[in-house]
Parts: C-alpha cells; structure tokens; sequence
C-alpha cells in the first residue's frame, strides 16, 4: 500500500542514488504526450539513453524539434512530501540541471528543477533555481510543463521543457547539453551510491542531440 505522508517540521535523514552516465545520446522522439506514461517512448527499443539509473530509478531523455522531454520512473513505497523549503530537499524528489550551450552573446544558463512526487491534489510541486541552490526567479515556471502519476511501485514525473527556455530556438542534430540528475528519498537507509553534486555545471555528464 502507498503511503503519502507530508513534512511538518521535522529533519529527515536524505538519500540520492545517483549513477549519471558521461556521455548520452538524446533521440528523436515525435508524439510525446506529457502525461507520466512511458507508452510512447518506446524505451525496450532503447530509443532514449538514461541519464541517470539507480537502485531508485530512472530518468530518460528525448526531443522533438521544440522541447527536451524528461521521464522519471521511481522506485518509493512511502511517499514525502517536503512544502516547507524550496527545493523539497527535506521530502522525496527528482532533480534535473540543465546547461544550454551558449548562443550569440547570450550567457550559458544552467537550471536546476526540483520536482515532487503528486501531492493529495494529483500535482507534483515544482521549483527552479541556479546551480548554488538560490530561486531562479526571473525563470518562468509556466514555461515547462509537468505531469505526474502514482504507480505500483512508487511514482512517474515526465517533464517538457521548450528549447527557448534555454535561449534555443529549437534543438538541432549535433547540439549539445550538459544534463545532471538526482533521485532524492527521504527516510530511507543509504544502500551506496553517491549524491551528484550541483555545485559546478562545467562538470555535469553532455549529451548529444540527435
């Protein structure tokens, strides 16, 4: 039985499992309809590369011409929910930094979204901030477009972010990202792995638009 349980006040003990790959493929993928469902993706013909898979999940990667697509299946028989702070960083979570490569004069922007498990309303809680963990406030939420599901065995989020949010008119064959990732549980016991530091975008895993 799932259980859905929010943070009050107290202090969790938190895990992320991260195994991020150094360098992934991001394919193609048209008729992707954000709804937390992996029937599209197609993902047993390996048509997208994980960019992170762990003993609490995964998150895989596509694109069409005009938005990278995220989807994250995780493993969590006890669901946290942390409204309290920012980030989620006391509850469960997925986390995802985006790095765009740098067009014209324009200045890389690196993002970093967090994104809980659906709360009793069926919606997953959303943030952005920069890669020091401050609010991204000048970043347009609306822009990206989120759903989430329960599953049997813990819960999906799959995320649409548009290339213009990143300065990009759209994604092209050849372009590069620099992409990192953590699946984040609160209250569980620590069974290896290691947390993917945000810290430095210069040193997140590229991946290659195809």
């Amino acid at each position: 039985m799932m259980r859905l349980r929010e943070i009050a006040v107290v202090s969790l003990a938190v895990l992320a499992l991260s195994v991020p790959v150094s360098a992934a493929n991001v394919k193609h993928l048209e008729g992707i309809r954000v709804d937390a469902s992996a029937s599209e993706w197609r993902l047993s013909q390996s048509a997208s590369e994980a960019l992170l898979k762990s003993s609490l999940g995964s998150i895989h990667l596509a694109h069409d011409k005009k938005h990278l697509y995220a989807l994250a299946q995780v493993k969590d028989s006890e669901l946290t929910i942390d409204k309290l702070s920012h980030d989620f960083s006391l509850g469960d979570y997925v986390r995802i930094g985006i790095t765009a490569p740098q067009s014209g004069r324009q200045e890389r922007k690196s993002l970093v979204f967090s994104l809980t498990p659906p709360t009793e309303f069926g919606h997953s809680l959303v943030s952005v901030s920069d890669v020091l963990g401050r609010p991204a406030m000048d970043f347009d939420l609306r822009q990206v477009k989120v759903a989430t599901a329960v599953t049997d065995s813990g819960y999906a989020i799959e995320i649409q972010f548009p290339a213009a949010a990143f300065g990009l008119a759209e994604f092209q064959p050849g372009q590069r990202l620099q992409l990192t990732a953590d699946i984040v549980s609160g209250g569980k016991a620590d069974q290896g792995g290691g947390k993917l530091g945000l810290d430095s975008s210069d040193q997140w895993p590229i991946v290659h638009i195809q």
